[in-house]
C-alpha cells in the first residue's frame, strides 16, 4: 500500500509466501513451507485456543522427497492487490484477498480500471513484478502461464455485445508486461495461455461470468459459439507473433490506453 512503510512492505511478502510460497517454497527452495506462514499461523493456532498449529508439518524425510521435485510453475493472474497490516485497518472494507492467517488486509486502488467485475482489477503491470517474484525468490526453473483472463459479469444472453474491446485491452496489456519479463529481466516463461477460449461454468458464479473469447449461448440447446471481438485480436497476435503494427484492433488498443493515461494524468 505505502512502499515507504516497512509494515507494509512485510505484508506484501506475507501475503506472497502464503499465496505463492504455500507451494512454491517446499517444492522448489526447502522442502518445507515459508518460516513466516508457519510463524503466523501457529501464533493464530494458539489465539484460538490450539495447542498445535493448523499447519501440518513436514517430517524431514518429506522434506527430502518434496525439494526440487518441480520442473516447471503453472502459474494463474487475472489482478493485483495493495497490502497492509490486517490488524492496522480495523473497519475497512474487507477483501475477498484479506488473508487473517498472516495478518494482511488487500485492496484494489481507486484508480485501477476495472471494466470486467469489481473483483479484477486491471493490473497488468503487477504481472511483469509477479513473474520476477517468482522466479527470484523461490528459484523456479520455468514457468508456463496456465490462465490470464478477463472477468464479465453478465446474467443474460439478451443484447450481449460482441465488442468486448476491454477483453482485448486486458490481454494486449498483459501480454506486452509478460514480454518485459522475458526480454528485458531473463524470466524464464515458455507459455500463455488465454483463460478462456469459450464462456463457461465459472464455479461459485456458475453461467453469470464470461471470460471467453467466443460468446457461448448458454439458452440454445446447441451451445452456439460466435467469435467475440478479441478473438480476432488474440488471432492476429499468434498469426503475426506479435501485435500487428497499424491494425486496426492495434490501433484502437492502443487508443484505448492511451485515453485512461490521460484521464488519471489529468488534475481532479
Amino acid at each position: 500500500k505505502n512502499p515507504d512503510d516497512a509494515d507494509d512492505v512485510a505484508a506484501v511478502e506475507r501475503f506472497l509466501q502464503v499465496h505463492m510460497g504455500w507451494f512454491a517454497h517446499p517444492i522448489y527452495v526447502t522442502g518445507d513451507y515459508p518460516d513466516v506462514m508457519k510463524d503466523y499461523v501457529m501464533k493464530k493456532s494458539l489465539e484460538e485456543g490450539l495447542t498445535t498449529s493448523r499447519l501440518p508439518e513436514f517430517t524431514d524425510e518429506d522434506k527430502a522427497m518434496l525439494k526440487g521435485t518441480g520442473d516447471f510453475l503453472g502459474l494463474n493472474y487475472y489482478t493485483a492487490r495493495l497490502t497492509s497490516p490486517l490488524s492496522a485497518e480495523v473497519g475497512s472494507e474487507p477483501d475477498i484477498l484479506d488473508e487473517e492467517d498472516a495478518d494482511v488486509h488487500a485492496e484494489a486502488h481507486p484508480d485501477w480500471p476495472a471494466p470486467g467485475i469489481e473483483f479484477i482489477s486491471v493490473v497488468p503491470w503487477g504481472f511483469r513484478k509477479v513473474l520476477n517474484y517468482m522466479q527470484d525468490r523461490f528459484n523456479v526453473p520455468l514457468i508456463y502461464v496456465t490462465e490470464n483472463g478477463l472477468h464479465e459479469a453478465h446474467a443474460g444472453d439478451a443484447g450481449y455485445n460482441l465488442q468486448d474491446t476491454n477483453r482485448s485491452c486486458y490481454h494486449a496489456a498483459h501480454i506486452n508486461e509478460l514480454r518485459k519479463a522475458i526480454e528485458h529481466d531473463g524470466v524464464n516463461v515458455q507459455g500463455y495461455t488465454v483463460w478462456c477460449l469459450l464462456d463457461n461454468f465459472e464455479w461459485m458464479a456458475s453461467f453469470s461470468q464470461r471470460m471467453g473469447l467466443y460468446y457461448v449461448d448458454f439458452t440454445d440447446p446447441e451451445k452456439k459459439r460466435i467469435p467475440k471481438e478479441s478473438a480476432g485480436f488474440y488471432r492476429d497476435v499468434i498469426k503475426n507473433n506479435g501485435f500487428p503494427e497499424g491494425a486496426p484492433i492495434t490501433r484502437q488498443v492502443q487508443g484505448w490506453w492511451k485515453k485512461r493515461a490521460q484521464e488519471h494524468s489529468e488534475p481532479s
